[in-house]
């Protein structure tokens, strides 16, 4: 994990992140294993036909340090898309809910009062995608912003790149990424898989422009036909700052479909997204996890276009700023991303047994994998002891 960061150069932080990482590894596991239908392999290790995959092979944490002593936030927290059915419910996601960002803005405060310098650490199982690379970008911002952690000090340290993750577990982020760099580049252009237009009344469908025209806050919608099927407006708040109207568009629309027995929302027609403010990178980036096509940028009337009508993504910053920002990944020039090159990762060579029985298990990306044991084991009881005896999935540090 060569690094010119700091902090990297303690050995004492460094030991602490190697049992994170270890640990984050054994928690994705775990939620690979255990489904509604019970333990998910038969006697000889293999997966069994009838028990799907309790969730995707992710995990992550946040935590804060100080010199060689980590807090974490909270217990390891995994991805939730199969679970939940909201297509952005990764495991970043869930380390950065509002309560643990409560929690880190208390601790932090601490920090700050003893006069002591601190650095907010992702720890993630895999390469962020762009989504959850954008809740990092905004956390860090809000936390300077807020006078809590100095710019620069704030860092993701991730287990499989987005090369391996492909490679063993099918899902393509890089291509996600990709896009996300095309669309900051050429933002007008209509080549893109997740096209961009602004359209003005006339081909805005009724039941929308009647939508925006009433609101006194920044909204969007997803809509089919020309009939709205999810309204999100601006949620945000001290502790979540998350929650923009086209995420909480998205997520509505994907719970709509869940409640009346739709499995796999993001592979069901959504319709298109309609929006009265320029789109930012967490909005493009969450509408790739679905099957949504054109993001639609409504032009009101000039007395209704101002400010109530528009939500930057970050504070006094445009949201055009922020994609070529996050379009940058590794060098956005906000977070650090720091590849740990010792992660084991086992739950994603699990998930490349698992998904060559359950292929409808995939949510993103290739699915051209094929099944290949990766190493002969003995018995269901390997899975949670390994070879060497240790425990599988060993309490998480608090």
């Amino acid at each position: 994990m060569a690094s010119s960061f700091a902090p990297l150069q303690n050995k004492g932080l460094l030991g602490h992140i190697a049992n994170v990482m270890s640990c984050l590894d054994d928690r994705a596991y775990y939620n690979v294993v255990h489904s509604s239908n019970g333990y998910i392999l038969d006697k000889n290790s293999r997966p069994v036909a009838d028990r799907p995959p309790g969730g995707g092979p992710f995990s992550a944490v946040m935590g804060i340090s100080s010199g060689e002593d980590l807090v974490l936030l909270s217990e390891s927290c995994v991805n939730e898309v199969l679970l939940t059915g909201i297509p952005t419910q990764h495991a970043e996601d869930r380390a950065m809910r509002p309560e643990i960002y409560e929690k880190a803005i208390t601790i932090l405060s601490d920090f700050k009062k003893a006069k002591k310098e601190v650095v907010v650490w992702g720890f993630s199982s895999a390469e962020p995608c762009p989504t959850c690379l954008t809740k990092f970008v905004i956390m860090a911002s809000d936390l300077t912003k807020r006078g809590l952690i100095k710019a620069g000090n704030f860092a993701v340290v991730y287990g499989a790149s987005y090369e391996d993750t492909l490679k063993i577990a099918g899902f393509n982020d890089q291509l996600y990424a990709k896009n996300l760099k095309n669309f900051s580049i050429y933002p007008h252009s209509q080549n893109h898989p997740l096209k961009v237009i602004q359209i003005e009344r006339p081909r805005v469908p009724d039941a929308v422009w009647k939508l925006f025209i009433k609101a006194k806050k920044p909204m969007a919608c997803i809509a089919r036909d020309g009939r709205i099927v999810a309204i999100g407006e601006d949620m945000r708040s001290p502790y979540d700052p998350f929650s923009t109207p086209e995420v909480v568009a998205i997520n509505n629309a994907c719970l709509n479909l869940r409640a009346k027995g739709i499995q796999e929302p993001w592979k069901a027609d959504l319709g298109e997204m309609y929006t009265t403010s320029p789109i930012g990178p967490l909005g493009y980036a969450s509408a790739q996890w679905t099957s949504i096509k054109y993001i639609n940028k409504v032009v009101l009337p000039i007395n209704q276009s101002g400010s109530p009508h528009i939500a930057s993504e970050v504070e006094g910053r445009q949201n055009t700023d922020l994609l070529k920002i996050v379009a940058r990944g590794k060098n956005n020039g906000v977070v650090r991303l720091v590849h740990y090159s010792k992660y084991p990762n086992e739950s994603q060579l699990l998930w490349r047994d698992v998904i060559a029985v359950h292929p409808q298990a995939i949510y993103n990306g290739s699915t051209q994998v094929r099944y290949q044991q990766t190493r002969p084991r003995t018995s269901p009881e390997e899975q949670y002891f390994g070879t060497s005896g240790t425990r599988r999935y060993p309490e998480f540090i608090r």
